[in-house]
């Protein structure tokens, strides 16, 4: 989510809210709303009222959750080459099992 949040705000200049990181992360909604009061909590986003939309609050990393971020891509990213590069029998399957997924889901 936190990776979300760094993404859509250096893409746009809008204002990021949570159904925004909700479509981009494929999060459901209610667990995106308990992320953020999370999140909150351990001072790695902050929330402020949306400027145009009373309804909605904008999402904002704190100086913390951006440093987290950072340090935490490169390590994700590296772990993600390194699972993916080797083309394993449990590999194929679980490609298999998400694209059978991916197809049957219902939009």
């Amino acid at each position: 989510m936190l990776a979300g949040i760094l993404w859509l705000s250096s893409t746009s200049d809008h204002l990021i809210n949570q159904n925004q990181v909700s479509e981009l992360t494929k999060i459901d909604k209610m667990s995106m709303s308990d992320l953020v009061i999370t999140l909150l909590k351990k001072k790695l986003l902050s929330r402020r009222t949306h400027e145009t939309d009373s309804r909605a609050y904008s999402l904002h990393l704190t100086t913390k959750g951006r440093q987290m971020v950072l340090k935490a891509v490169p390590v994700v990213e590296g772990i993600d080459a390194q699972f993916f590069s080797r083309k394993t029998q449990a590999l194929v399957q679980l490609v298999d099992v998400l694209n059978n997924s991916v197809m049957h889901k219902k939009v």
